[in-house]
């Protein structure tokens, strides 16, 4: 028949005004952030159907680069039915399978297609999406020696993504890099463990916790005097210790002969110690006080003489 359509006939030419929003008002003319709407008239002839088929079955998106115009992804929209006022909106961030870069400004089109072939809308406004800051930081954890010492972090992020660096303990400094944009890195410090119990704290870097172990301080002991001399008769006197407070010791290989006020102490302090009078022999043992050896050294009684006589002797006549 004369003038009648086919369904094979190019789409008429598509009136199509495409806005990425983020709110329902619409936005022209400068880059939203973080769209997710699409909204658009649709074709002309998203109705019409000729010999029992539509010609309009799907609209496509496209989106590209708005610096280089180069196609970065397509979405398949179906063919939503329009709205009250007209207009197609859709949600496209749900169809997307993986998310659209941040940090880069994009343009979208919508094509009509349909059995006779496609016809797309101008390009629309500029949209872009946010960088995604998801830092990581490596290590998780640090050990540090009792002395005190350093450690470093390395902080991998994209760029335009700012960070800082904190202590969470008074004993931790961030000595660098306490503050940084995309991926770099922070030191920090430790100060001496005094106390023989390790210890734990945290530094916070980019939102992630760095924790930090720090060994517990060695028992170093000095006991004073370091030798005892007593006399036959017996002595009484003291052994002075010297240490870190939660340093603990003990006092062995005491001889029948000797006593002390206490067998063993934490920290620093004085013990008592008595020898017992001694016989005709000298003798000597060796104690150990908080794991130095200490030498007790005792004379003997001395002997009474024996036999004594006394001789008188005639003066020379």
């Amino acid at each position: 028949m004369a003038g009648r359509r086919h369904v094979s006939s190019p789409i008429r030419a598509l009136w199509v005004a495409l806005a990425l929003l983020v709110t329902p008002s619409f936005v022209h003319g400068q880059t939203v952030v973080d769209a997710g709407i699409a909204e658009f008239v649709p074709s002309a002839d998203h109705h019409q159907v000729v010999s029992g088929q539509a010609v309009v079955t799907s609209y496509q998106m496209q989106v590209v680069a708005a610096a280089t115009a180069q196609l970065v992804r397509t979405v398949e929209l179906g063919k939503p039915a329009p709205q009250g006022n007209g207009l197609i909106r859709i949600n496209f961030l749900s169809l997307l399978t993986t998310p659209l870069a941040g940090g880069v400004e994009y343009r979208a089109r919508v094509a009509a297609v349909g059995p006779g072939g496609s016809t797309a809308s101008a390009l629309s406004n500029t949209f872009s999406y946010s960088v995604p800051c998801a830092p990581t930081v490596s290590p998780a954890s640090a050990t540090l020696p009792a002395p005190g010492g350093g450690a470093s972090a390395s902080v991998s992020v994209a760029s335009g993504c700012a960070w800082t660096a904190t202590s969470g303990a008074s004993w931790l400094t961030v000595t660098a890099g306490a503050a940084g944009n995309g991926s770099g890195s922070m030191s920090f410090t430790a100060t001496e463990n005094t106390s023989t119990s390790p210890r734990t704290g945290t530094v916070t870097v980019a939102g992630r916790t760095v924790s930090v172990t720090q060994a517990g301080a060695a028992c170093v002991f000095a006991v004073s005097p370091q030798a005892i001399t007593a006399p036959a008769a017996g002595a009484t006197g003291t052994l002075a210790v010297t240490t870190s407070a939660s340093c603990s010791w003990t006092v062995t290989g005491l001889p029948a002969w000797m006593s002390v006020s206490r067998a063993s102490g934490t920290g620093g302090g004085t013990l008592t110690y008595t020898v017992a009078p001694n016989g005709n022999q000298s003798r000597s043992a060796g104690i150990v006080v908080a794991g130095r050896t200490i030498t007790v050294s005792q004379r003997a009684t001395l002997a009474a003489p024996r036999n004594l006589r006394i001789v008188l002797k005639q003066p020379k006549q």
